[in-house]
């Protein structure tokens, strides 16, 4: 993940709860990968994106 997340602009016929979930894992993608390069943690794209899935699906379970 290499660039900061941006919000897109869609139309509100394009806004479901699937479009807004995949949009607030890609901000936390890129929020944790920004956190990981200011600690000069390196993290795998494929290894961040199953952190950050994992952690949203746990905190909206409970």
């Amino acid at each position: 993940m290499s660039s900061r997340y941006k919000a897109p602009e869609v139309p509100d016929s394009k806004v479901t709860p699937t479009f807004v979930r995949d949009e607030l894992l890609k901000c936390f993608e890129s929020a944790n990968a920004e956190f990981a390069a200011v600690l000069r943690q390196p993290v795998a794209d494929d290894q961040l994106k199953r952190q950050v899935k994992s952690f949203v699906e746990q905190v909206f379970s409970q």
